[in-house]
């Protein structure tokens, strides 16, 4: 499976995406999935490359960037909240990365390696919850980062 066949699933689901290859400055493929222009919510998915010992699998990384403006340091606010958040979170997680003072979400999707788009909607639905999940405490963040 690869990420243009994945592309496909998702527009199937009337999500609006763009496809960008691989670089010399970024060596991954990666897939964008705008899940809310009002709110600058736009996912980044794309595949972790493995260790050839690790077989049979694909590792889907889903990855949104909160749209909050974070100043050279990171409320200590902030990082309490986002370990409580992290604590009750079904699956992904918050962060902050810390050489850009960016907040994210972050969510894997294990994957069996012969999977198809054709065969599984588990992508679509990850998407809708990796979506509801960030939409749900962004307020929160936002409010508690101003």
């Amino acid at each position: 499976m690869d990420l243009q066949a994945i592309q496909t699933l998702i527009e199937a689901d009337d999500f609006t995406t763009s496809f960008e290859p691989a670089t010399p400055d970024i060596p991954l493929d990666r897939l964008f999935v705008l899940l809310n222009e009002e709110k600058q919510l736009l996912t980044e998915l794309l595949f972790i490359p493995l260790e050839a010992e690790v077989e049979n699998v694909h590792l889907l990384q889903f990855y949104v960037n909160v749209p909050i403006e974070l100043g050279s340091s990171i409320p200590t606010d902030l990082q309490q909240l986002i370990l409580n958040l992290n604590a009750k979170m079904p699956i992904g997680s918050f962060g902050i990365n810390g050489e850009d003072n960016l907040v994210y979400f972050r969510y894997v999707l294990v994957m069996p390696q012969n999977q198809t788009p054709e065969d599984n909607n588990t992508i679509v639905q990850s998407l809708w919850l990796v979506f509801y999940l960030v939409e749900s405490f962004l307020q929160q963040i936002q409010a508690v980062a101003a």
